[in-house]
């Protein structure tokens, strides 16, 4: 049997169903991984978070919403959200006056 191409390898794979294609994906990355180093994926969280909420790991948990607020303090929904964005974008007038700098 000669070289095998990746063309061949790509048509063989394509024939394979789901369970195994996944599989396949999985024993490649971990060929490309350094020994001993671990990849989180996506789907990995989404099961584990799935498991926590089927545990009741999120049942009964208090919220933390105003509970340290100051009691006079009065903020509405709208200047709370103009804060977040002025505070999240903060960042660019610091960005632009360490550019003005140089």
């Amino acid at each position: 049997m000669g070289p095998v191409t990746l063309e061949q390898v790509v048509h063989l794979a394509e024939q394979l169903d789901a369970h195994d294609r996944a599989v396949l994906v999985q024993r490649l990355q971990a060929t490309l991984l350094p020994e001993g180093s671990h990849r989180v994926t996506r789907d990995m969280l989404l099961a584990e978070h799935q498991h926590l909420r089927t545990a009741g790991a999120f049942q009964g948990v208090e919220s933390l919403r105003n509970k340290y607020a100051e009691p006079p303090l009065s903020v509405s929904e709208d200047d709370l959200r103009a804060s977040i964005r002025e505070f999240s974008t903060e960042w660019e007038q610091d960005l632009d006056d360490l550019c003005d700098d140089d």
